[in-house]
Order: structure tokens, then sequence, then C-alpha cells
């Protein structure tokens, strides 16, 4: 009833009647938490931001054991251009739960668009520090150190990862991208093909990687690197025919007709 009351124009009767109902059974915070979000997500559809946004933090305090409350809150502060406030929400999903793979892409948005480099490094150190042995905070900060050309650290990241968590096979990618990129080409294109197989859903950033790889070899100016990765991207994708023109002009560089 009182949530009812609230959304007509008596908020506050409707409010006082919730909070007197909780007050007399404390065994209905759940649904009282349910109906706090119903009324949030109402305002919001009805453009009353500041009402939704003040239910939404009023929520994520009652419930901080459920990161759902505050990631909806993160969600509608980044929406409405509140981005350091939204920053500060999604950290505190990801400090309590550090796999959440949604908050930490939401992060990072938000730092690549409003925060340097350096200060977006600090971060992910500051929540990888919390959680060692998770996988998300690891990956993300390894993604920020290669960002800034601290590809050792973000390499000796990827092998810690995957020495805790061997069948990870997106990190085996990034690994093996960057090994090859970095260091040894054959060892890191023999860890992209083992990635691949063991997940074929990374196929789009298996391609990336080679294309990034054979980008940086031919800046380099190793032509027989560009014609062997420019090999495996035609074979990989065929119907992409500028990988087809990549090779025939890596051929034609290294003096191959």
């Amino acid at each position: 009833h009182g949530a009812f009351v609230a959304l007509s124009d008596e908020f506050a009767r409707g409010r006082a009647l919730m909070d007197k109902a909780l007050e007399a059974a404390p065994e209905l915070k759940s649904l009282y938490i349910t109906e706090l979000v119903r009324l949030a997500g109402l305002y919001e559809a009805s453009g009353n931001h500041a009402f939704a946004e003040a239910i939404y933090w009023e929520v994520a305090s009652l419930s901080p054991e459920d990161p759902q409350h505050t990631i909806h809150l993160a969600d509608m502060l980044a929406a409405r251009g509140e981005t350091e406030k939204a920053i500060e929400q999604y950290t505190v999903v990801l400090k309590s739960k550090p796999e959440s793979p949604y908050s930490a892409e939401r992060l990072q948005k938000l730092l690549t668009k409003n925060a340097t480099q350096e200060a977006c490094v600090r971060l992910w150190e500051e929540l990888y520090a919390l959680h060692p042995m998770a996988i998300v905070p690891a990956l993300f900060l390894a993604e920020a150190y290669e960002a800034v050309d601290r590809w050792v650290e973000a390499l000796a990241l990827y092998q810690r990862v995957l020495e805790e968590h061997p069948g990870h096979s997106e990190t085996l990618l990034r690994y093996g991208t960057l090994t090859a990129q970095r260091k040894d080409l054959q060892q890191g294109l023999t860890r992209m093909d083992q990635a691949l197989a063991a997940a074929p859903e990374l196929r789009a950033g298996y391609e990336t990687g080679l294309t990034r790889l054979a980008e940086a070899r031919a800046i380099s100016g190793d032509h027989d690197a560009v014609v062997l990765v420019y090999g495996k991207l035609t074979k990989l994708a065929p119907e992409n025919l500028q990988y087809t023109v990549n090779l025939a002009d890596a051929l034609l560089a290294g003096g191959r007709e």
C-alpha cells in the first residue's frame, strides 16, 4: 500500500507507510527493497532522475551485499554524466566482487575517456592488490600496463594468472599475443593457436591480435613475420580480401614474388 501511495502525488506519506511496515516487520526487508527498486525504476523512466538516484543510493546502502543495486546506481550516474561518482561506485563493486566483468568494463570505459593512463594503472593496481587471485582485475591491470608500454610487467602478470588458472584461454591468448609482439614470434603464435583451439569464441580477439602483430612487425621491417601472420589471417578469414592484399604487399616488400 505504501508503495502505491508513494507513486501518487504523496511520496512522503507513501514512504512513511513503507518505513512503518518495515519497522513492524523487519522480515519484509527484501520486499521493501524490491518496492524501492520498482519506485526508482518508474521515476527514472518518467524522467525524474533526482528522485530515482536518491532511491538507488538508499537501496545500495540497505543491501551492500547485492552488487546489482550498486551497479544500477553506477550505470545511472554514468548516464547522467556524473563520471567521478560512477567510477567510485563501480570501484566499490569491484572491491567486494572482483570477478565482475561488467563493472570492470564499464569502469575501464570511463577511465579511458576521463582519466590519465597513469591514473588508470594506479586504480587497477589498487584493485588487484585487494584480490591478487582474481582474474578480472589482473587482466585489466595487465591491459593498463600494456597501454603505458610496461609490457614486461604485463607479461609477468599474464604468466601469474596462467599459473593460478592454467585453463583460462583469454589470458593465454593475451599472453601469446604479447609474447609474439615483444619476445618470441613463434612461441607467441603457438600460444595464440592453443587459446583459439580451446575457446573458438575468442576468434575475434585472435584475429585482432594477429592484425596488430602484423602491423607492428611491418613497422619494424620484419617482412618475413608479416608474411607469416598475414598468411594465417588469410586462412582464418579468406573472405577478407584486405588480408590477401596485405599478404601480397608483404611478399613484394620482402623481395618475394
